[in-house]
């Protein structure tokens, strides 16, 4: 799970993304996390000599408005039908999705800008096609500190919404909240209920338009053991490991970058959660968060026949409801104590 980076004149390894400040306009990485053989820095031998499992990343001098327009261009060509009358005893939907959704390289574009996020998630917001998310951040909780959104259409680029650097501006001049609210924009999500009770707590945000994979995802697991799965909600990298259209190497490699990652904020691992607000973001963690949104299209196309978007929708509602008015008036969940406890309970969700 060694990642490389890839100078303009030279190949080299590094623990660090470019450590000039990489806006939309100032770099635009390449990130493969799913290449079924072993990727080499630049496409060759670094300087040991060595390959190595992981991402390829290359800067690029400026993202053009070309680049914006060919993301739109792309996306349009994409019809993907969100299906709000699947659910169970429904035909399954075969249509196959872009090959992007289950291994092609995907580039990542940081936005830590204002005026470039508001361009970049407007052309998504425009297009109104199905998009996954995830947020990272400090014990990530009503009182935690949301750090990091990641955002990754069925095709082109995964965004990194950068809310460490842009703040409450990401959701407003930034248009990442109308991204959010749009009811006209499906959202993926992998187990909504601390993402959410962050959003609305921190910056008055209530995501709209819900699909959450972790709910189909146990009924699917309930269906193959027969109901006897006992009641335990599953973490992501379960549902990597059932992740549709991958191999069994790609499934290992995935594994070994999500326990890097987890190794590295998760304090009963001996990690830090601080590490999502460090700048520039260590390699293992943009892998990790790219890690968290890619898939998702094709575990909600997979598995979207065991619930429609219509009873999502109570679900979702439900869910995200119990975790936002929980405690909101107890003055002791506000403790250190009471913040990591939770911060704790959500990072086993990747078990």
């Amino acid at each position: 799970a060694t990642i490389g980076f890839k100078g303009p004149n030279k190949t080299t390894r590094s623990n660090t993304i470019d450590p000039e400040p990489y806006t939309l306009e100032a770099n635009l990485l390449t990130l493969n996390l799913q290449t079924p053989n072993p990727v080499r820095s630049g496409g060759g031998a670094n300087k040991e000599g060595t390959t190595f499992w992981g991402a390829t990343f290359s800067p690029v001098a400026k993202h053009k408005r070309t680049e914006m327009d060919r993301l739109a261009e792309e996306l349009a060509c994409v019809s993907v039908n969100d299906h709000s009358s699947s659910g169970p005893g429904k035909t399954k939907d075969t249509t196959p999705l872009p090959a992007a959704s289950f291994g092609e390289p995907r580039e990542v574009v940081v936005l830590d800008d204002p005026r470039a996020c508001a361009e970049a998630l407007g052309i998504l917001i425009d297009i109104a096609q199905p998009i996954a998310v995830d947020f990272e951040g400090i014990a990530l909780s009503r009182t935690g500190k949301l750090c990091l959104a990641q955002v990754a259409p069925v095709a082109g680029p995964v965004f990194l919404v950068d809310v460490a650097a842009m703040g409450a501006l990401a959701f407003s001049a930034g248009r990442f909240g109308e991204l959010l609210q749009s009811t006209a924009v499906l959202k993926l999500i992998f187990d909504c209920r601390a993402d959410s009770d962050a959003l609305y707590h921190q910056f008055g945000v209530s995501m709209q338009h819900v699909y959450d994979v972790q709910v189909v995802f146990c009924m699917k697991k309930d269906a193959d053991a027969g109901g006897s799965r006992g009641g335990h909600l599953l973490g992501l990298r379960r549902a990597l490991a059932d992740c549709p259209g991958l191999d069994d190497e790609v499934r290992r490699a995935l594994d070994a970058v999500k326990k890097v990652g987890t190794e590295l904020f998760a304090p009963e691992l001996g990690g830090s959660y601080e590490v999502w607000e460090h700048r520039p973001l260590c390699d293992d963690l943009v892998a990790y968060a790219v890690a968290d949104v890619v898939h998702l299209h094709a575990m909600w196309k997979e598995w979207r026949h065991f619930m429609g978007q219509g009873n999502m929708d109570k679900t979702v509602t439900k869910r995200m409801t119990a975790v936002i008015k929980a405690h909101r008036h107890d003055d002791e969940d506000q403790s250190e104590a009471s913040r990591l406890k939770r911060a704790k309970a959500k990072s086993r969700r990747d078990f």
